[in-house]
């Protein structure tokens, strides 16, 4: 244990925003997301994350996906916006994996995207 005369700086409590405070969990459960894009081998998926999976809801109606790497950092895996202009397709027939196109925010240069993601059993895909 750290005695307080051992202590250098004392660090104040900050609060952190996530951006995320004025919106409303519609869905929430862990899973792991790909990304498709450039490999050692090529092109394919890559693993961006293995954490909760939220679908957030605004208060203008409005959803979007976000995904963060860990619970540490808080770093961004994804952040787009759910539109109706999104195709939702099933990978495989066990109904765990999906993919779909969306214009993420979640890099420093935001873009056009493949995702994918998969999770435990169909069960949690909802």
């Amino acid at each position: 244990e750290i005695d307080e005369s051992d202590k250098i700086v004392t660090l104040a409590p900050v609060e952190v925003k996530t951006g995320e405070e004025d919106e409303t969990v519609a869905y929430e459960q862990m899973a792991k997301l790909y990304r498709w894009g450039p490999t050692n081998e090529g092109e394919g998926w890559k693993e961006r994350a293995k954490n909760q999976v939220k679908l957030l809801k605004s208060e203008d109606g409005s959803m979007r996906l976000v995904m963060r790497r860990d619970n540490q950092t808080g770093r961004l895996a994804a952040n787009h916006r759910i539109t109706p202009e999104m195709k939702l397709a099933a990978m495989g027939d066990k109904g765990t994996m999906f993919a779909w196109f969306a214009f993420d925010h979640a890099d420093d240069e935001a873009g056009s995207h493949k995702f994918a993601i998969r999770f435990g059993n169909a069960e949690k895909a909802g």
